[in-house]
């Protein structure tokens, strides 16, 4: 068993080895399509992985992206997992990686092997995904338009959207700042809005991740004075579509257990659980000890 870092004539091995479970690892395959593979000491804003291989083929993988980072391996491969956890320890260590995120069957086994490194409380987080046949679109919304695809010519009205701070999404400290991530998004994903008579913006929702045949949902946002009314569901139901339309095989999701209006919300598209997402913050555990 050889652990090492990946390089960029490693990236078809990864794409391969990722696309195997496409539905779990859709944000380091789209990772992969928006930044490449870095080295782990370049890695300011790209993508860093470290592969685990078994007589020359890789078996396993660490990737991370921003400092957040997930795993893929076989289940019950129990040397590969212990490889994987040794090279989590050491991202960790060298500050490299804050959140592990990704599917329970992928991250729980592995808890055991680094739980010296666990620096907070785990969010275990409902998974659900969604196939073309069973989206259930709504009925059209009254004194609303239909849902738009966002473009480059509404950025300045999704900045006024967002930057009025909505639970579970970032707070971003500028509308440079807002431009900066806005621009990244409708570069590399989608998103979908709807406005109200004013023109204004009112509800939203973003594709977080696209690789391979897998999408993965966030951003789902309305206005307070609009809820209520079904936005967000038209919202979410035109990216659907618009994504399976794409080629897009399967959508995924995944949101905290306490949010009941988000549940309701995706059983009404057909959305079905498909598991649990697992968020657990990394490295205080390794910097500060027991307290």
């Amino acid at each position: 068993m050889i652990s090492r870092p990946l390089t960029e004539s490693d990236r078809p091995a990864l794409e391969a080895l990722l696309g195997r479970a496409p539905d779990y690892n859709v944000f380091h395959l789209s990772g992969l399509r928006e930044f490449g593979l870095v080295s782990p000491s370049d890695a300011a804003g790209g993508l860093w992985s470290t592969g685990i291989f078994e007589r020359g083929a890789l078996v396993g993988a660490l990737v991370v992206v921003r400092g957040t980072g997930g795993i893929y391996h076989v289940p019950g491969e129990r040397e590969v997992l212990e490889a994987i956890a040794e090279a989590v320890l050491d991202a960790v260590m060298r500050g490299r990686l804050a959140l592990l995120s990704g599917h329970a069957s992928q991250i729980e086994p592995c808890l055991p092997l680094v739980d010296a490194s666990i620096g907070g409380r785990l969010d275990r987080c409902h998974f659900c995904s969604l196939h073309e046949d069973d989206l259930v679109f709504p009925l059209s919304q009254l004194d609303f338009g239909e849902p738009k695809l966002a473009t480059g010519d509404d950025m300045e009205r999704l900045i006024d959207f967002y930057q009025r701070g909505f639970y579970s999404l970032a707070h971003l400290p500028s509308r440079a700042a807002w431009r900066n991530r806005l621009a990244e998004q409708l570069a590399f994903r989608t998103l979908f809005f709807i406005e109200d008579a004013q023109g204004q913006i009112a509800s939203a929702a973003q594709s977080s991740a696209e690789g391979g045949p897998a999408a993965m949902l966030g951003g789902v946002a309305t206005l307070d004075g609009y809820r209520g009314r079904g936005l967000s569901t038209a919202c979410v139901a035109a990216l659907c579509r618009h994504l399976f339309s794409a080629g897009i095989k399967t959508v995924s999701l995944f949101y905290l257990r306490d949010n009941a209006p988000a549940a309701r919300v995706y059983e009404k598209l057909g959305f079905r659980p498909a598991g649990e997402w697992l968020l657990v913050p990394m490295g205080l555990g390794i910097l500060f000890g027991n307290l």
